[in-house]
């Protein structure tokens, strides 16, 4: 992986003039438009758009985890019928046109554009089209969410902006959560709308873009050419077999098995792990489940010591409990937010306190590590192994479903 050179022009704040132009366009064409000041303001004015009990569907977008909007939206307690979970709950094999219907029509879609023109068109890019059809047609609203910065005066300069910015930091996302590239396999451009459906929130504020290179990874976790037989210091390349005494496992030893390695600071880790959740729900004892730490730290500053955290609730049998603890607060993971975990789950605060900084979890963690490092496989994170196999494909439900049965 190499470092992408972005140009400045599709990261660049507009001016006001341009934006209070832009927003008039959106209006003409159909549009309801609410600029807002940060990431944080545009959460509350969508989640205040939202009726109670209203089906909701949270489409896959950096910016709807930036906003916190799909945490928002997981985690509020049944507040909302989540679209996501009733969809997934379906086997992919046989209901994939119900699947379909789910997620393309429910009374809310939420997510994001790739760049607004000038003149008021939006412009949405997108590997398989999943969410296409919700803001095509299918969703009674749709909400989407958009940093200032993708405002653009043409739509030769969308495209631009798709091609020469969104498609790169997509793809070294891509390689770098289960290493595939990714596309834009279709284009959605709306430009005009019947009034009331589709709300557009800009923030007029440049949310920060995470981009990981080989610069930013740690050594140990860096990507290197390979063979089939040798990592770059000869030894055999092998993923070490579940061991019952060391690893996190649960399900039913029948089960096939899924081995990941991941970060619990990873937004990727925790998407795969809540597709892993709903796969557990839908086979039942027919899966069983491992976790193995792959902090990546040179990115992620706080995935060490959420693993630590995540090892010392395990030697007070709460290892499970901790582990979706910190997926479901990925965004609150310093020192006094792990403690509060700790305390929630009814753990001894001395001891937790001992065990996460003692050598012993952090001789647990760098033993995953050095599993991973060894398998020759774990280039990134998540890292998903079925059976033993490493898992090249997606880690969304359906696509899961049908390696685990296939």
């Amino acid at each position: 992986m190499s470092t992408t050179a972005i140009p400045d022009r599709f990261t660049t704040l507009p001016e006001e003039p341009a934006l209070q132009a832009t927003v008039v366009a959106l209006e003409e064409h159909g549009f309801s438009v609410e600029v807002v000041g940060d990431l944080d303001a545009a959460r509350q004015v969508v989640l205040a758009r939202i009726p109670e009990g209203s089906p909701v569907m949270t489409n896959a977008s950096v910016t709807l985890d930036q906003t916190g909007l799909a945490d928002a939206i997981n985690d509020r307690g049944g507040r909302w019928e989540l679209a996501r979970n009733k969809m997934f709950a379906l086997d992919y094999a046989t209901q994939a046109q119900q699947m379909k219907a789910i997620g393309g029509q429910p009374d809310y879609a939420l997510g994001s554009v790739h760049a607004i023109t000038r003149d008021g068109t939006l412009v949405i890019a997108s590997a398989s089209g999943s969410q296409l059809a919700s803001y095509a047609w299918g969703a009674a609203n749709v909400i989407l969410v958009a940093g200032a910065h993708k405002l653009v005066p043409t739509l030769s300069a969308a495209h631009d902006r798709i091609y020469q910015h969104s498609l790169p930091l997509e793809d070294a996302r891509a390689q770098a959560a289960y290493g595939q590239h990714n596309q834009a396999g279709k284009i959605l451009e709306i430009h005009t709308e019947p009034p009331g459906r589709i709300h557009v929130v800009p923030s007029a504020s440049r949310p920060a873009t995470e981009l990981p290179s080989q610069r930013d990874l740690p050594e140990a976790t860096r990507r290197w050419p390979v063979t089939l037989s040798a990592t770059p210091d000869d030894r055999e390349l092998a993923l070490a077999p579940l061991d019952e005494k060391a690893d996190h496992v649960r399900g039913s030893p029948s089960g096939r098995l899924i081995i990941e390695y991941g970060d619990y600071e990873c937004p990727y880790s925790r998407q795969a792990f809540h597709a892993i959740e709903q796969v557990e729900q839908q086979l039942g004892g027919n899966v069983r489940f491992a976790f193995r730490h792959f902090p990546l730290t040179g990115i992620h500053p706080h995935a060490l010591a959420a693993a630590a955290a995540a090892e010392a609730a395990g030697r007070q049998g709460r290892f499970w409990d901790m582990h979706e603890l910190l997926f479901h607060r990925q965004k609150a993971l310093e020192d006094g937010d792990l403690r509060g975990y700790a305390a929630q789950l009814g753990l001894d605060a001395a001891a937790f306190d001992w065990d996460r900084a003692s050598s012993a979890v952090a001789d647990r963690i760098r033993r995953d590590v050095d599993s991973g490092l060894a398998s020759g496989q774990v280039l990134g994170i998540p890292t998903l192994f079925i059976d033993g196999i490493v898992h090249h494909g997606g880690y969304d439900p359906p696509t899961l479903l049908t390696a685990l049965v296939s």
